[in-house]
Parts: structure tokens; C-alpha cells; sequence
């Protein structure tokens, strides 16, 4: 990260009106503690079967692109990904594998095509809406959707959802279920393990929910560690991709 971003960055965040204490300085000095948030059942009964996703890194919250800018006692990072985790996770709990992108549609590829945009314009709008499905418990129409993403013209969210649907029909049940929460115990019991793992064997990981960051000389140690997670608790493999080769794959195909 440049002097620069990072004085544009830690500005945003001084700017946050729901920040409390001391103006922050430097990343480093603060929000350095990760924790769990367990939101099931109430103070009287609490629940920690579901939820339970990790929190706290300033790592989390800055713009992925320059997450590739962060550095670990001097050295260069890479980030490594399960990729489409949570609705590929529904598969895997059916004993299925899916090993394309589970936000492609087919219909909206032929939008892109009719109208000629980049190919993947509403691959963002897809993946929202897909975690609103399996998060929430109805009502996708009525969740409010991010600025930056932009919604496929003359189609309305039902219309989408059912395109979601037929492509998924396997996990279909699960959507508007709240399935997301069991997802989310599964996804940080897998980021505890493997965080904890590499602190005993002496090194660093930095958990972005279902992302890990460390050093490149580590990243096949990190990769056999995310594969084994995975498998142990859902017993298929996982598809893991590498940001930085991503961040290349999409700037070569523009």
C-alpha cells in the first residue's frame, strides 16, 4: 500500500461516524485482534451451532486490490480463495462436485453478448443475489442492493432468481432457508483451524472470511491446509484460486 492510498484509506475510516476512540494512525497499531460474532438465539438462550464468522483484522476491511499491496515481516503476499464457497459448500453437503462458476448464467451471458457488454457485467449482481438467497429467508426483491453493482435491464429480481433456480436446482431448496448461517459456522471453524495451525508452526495467516493471506513463500503449505479443512468437514475437494492470478486472468481477457 502507497503513502498515499494508505492516508486515503485511514481517512475513510476516521470518517466512519460509527467509530469510537482515538483517530486511527497505521494499520498495524490497531484492529490486529480477530474474533468470531455468533448472532443465533438471544442472550438468555445463546446458539453457537451456526454463525459464528471471523472478524476484527483492519485486513478485512480494506479494497481488495490492495490486500496484493500488504506485506508480512517484509515479504510479498498472496491470496488464496475458495472459490464460490458458500453455494458450492450446498453442493459439496450433497455429495456433489460443480466445478464451473456457479454465478455464471446463461442468460445473462447472452444479455451481455446482446447488448454488448463485458463479458461478466452482471456476474457481481448474480453473486449478490445469490448470497441474499441463502442468507436470507424470502424476499430477495426487497434486500437493498450495493451502489457499485449494476442490475441486468428489463429483468426484474424474480426473473433472475428463477434463472438462479433452474441453473441450481440441486441446492435450490436450500435458498431463503437462512442456510447461510450453518455455512458461516462451517467457513470459521475452517479459518480458526487454519489461522491457529500456522501460529503454531510459527508463521503468519490473515483470514478474510473465506480468504487467507501469507507470505508466497508459504502458499503451497496454505493451499494443502485449505484443501484438508475443506475435505475433512464436507468430503469433497475444493476449488481454490490464487487473487493475483485472477486480478491477471480478468485484466488479459479485457
Amino acid at each position: 500500500m502507497s503513502p498515499a492510498e494508505l492516508e486515503a484509506w485511514l481517512a475513510e475510516r476516521n470518517a466512519d461516524p460509527g467509530r469510537k476512540g482515538a483517530r486511527y494512525r497505521l494499520p498495524e497499531i490497531f484492529s490486529t485482534d480477530i474474533y468470531r460474532v455468533f448472532n443465533d438465539g438471544n442472550e438468555v438462550d445463546p446458539r453457537f451451532e451456526k454463525g459464528g464468522r471471523v472478524f476484527g483484522g483492519w485486513w478485512m476491511h480494506i479494497p481488495g486490490e490492495l490486500r496484493g499491496t500488504i506485506t508480512i515481516n517484509g515479504q510479498r503476499v498472496v491470496e488464496l480463495d475458495y472459490k464460490n464457497c458458500h453455494p458450492r459448500m450446498l453442493y459439496a453437503k450433497r455429495g456433489l462436485d460443480y466445478g464451473g462458476d456457479l454465478y455464471a448464467l446463461p442468460e445473462l451471458a447472452a444479455l451481455e453478448d446482446a447488448t454488448g457488454s463485458a463479458p461478466g457485467t452482471y456476474r457481481p449482481y448474480v453473486k449478490w443475489l445469490m448470497q441474499v438467497l441463502i442468507n436470507g429467508k424470502g424476499r430477495p426483491h426487497a434486500a437493498d442492493k450495493p451502489d457499485h453493482i449494476t442490475m441486468p435491464p428489463g429483468l426484474t429480481v424474480g426473473e433472475i432468481v428463477g434463472f438462479i433456480e433452474v441453473r441450481h436446482q440441486p441446492i435450490a431448496g436450500d435458498f431463503k432457508t437462512g442456510a447461510g448461517l450453518e455455512l458461516m459456522r462451517l467457513e470459521s471453524d475452517i479459518a480458526i483451524e487454519i489461522v491457529s495451525t500456522a501460529m503454531a508452526e510459527g508463521w503468519t495467516v490473515l483470514s478474510v472470511h473465506d480468504s487467507f493471506i501469507t507470505t508466497i513463500d508459504k502458499q503451497n503449505r496454505l493451499r494443502a491446509m485449505m484443501i484438508d479443512a475443506y475435505v475433512q468437514r464436507l468430503g469433497r475437494n475444493p476449488i481454490i484460486k490464487d487473487e493475483r492470478e485472477e486480478k491477471l486472468e480478468i485484466i488479459s481477457n479485457e
